[in-house]
């Protein structure tokens, strides 16, 4: 039975059970129309520029993966690959290495040998979600599925440290 001195606990627990469920509902990704810019931060090493692969048969005009929804290489264009923001939230990316001053950072790591882990600052046209997709995030590893996966195409990043 509920009493006065026992209904305090009844409301927190109810408030907190509300809160996770809003978090679990709508606590990842960002909601946004097609074409939308946004902005976020996310952290790189040289060797994800060989490694981060997505695999799926969806194209936003000339973006998609580089490899279609059989695992097999789907030739042309800057693939999608998945990248994790630093909230934490997974987005597929297209031209991310290409852009220039990533791949100069990332020629200048190459020629130095160096495996340092940098953060990219991004804006990036939003072009559309995807219900679910595979990646992986190491080169000949095993395919893991996502769901609910913003696609986003790179207009500018600057290399931090």
């Amino acid at each position: 039975m509920i009493t006065r001195e026992n209904w305090n606990p009844w409301w927190v627990t109810l408030g907190a059970l509300l809160v996770a469920g809003l978090l679990l509902a709508f606590g990842r990704g960002h909601k946004g129309g097609v074409a939308q810019s946004m902005t976020f931060a996310i952290t790189v090493v040289p060797a994800d520029a060989l490694n981060l692969d997505c695999s799926g048969d969806r194209h936003f005009g000339d973006v998609h993966c580089a490899y279609d929804g059989q695992g097999r290489p789907s030739p042309g264009g800057n693939p999608l690959r998945p990248y994790v923001t630093v909230g934490r939230e997974l987005i597929l990316l297209s031209g991310v290495f290409e852009h220039p001053p990533v791949r100069n950072w990332l020629e200048g790591a190459r020629r130095v040998g160096s495996n340092e882990r940098v953060t990219l600052d991004c804006k990036a046209a939003l072009l559309g979600n995807l219900p679910e997709i595979s990646v992986r995030w190491q080169n000949g590893a095993g395919w893991g599925k996502e769901h609910d996966v913003l696609v986003a195409k790179i207009q500018t990043c600057t290399v931090g440290h």
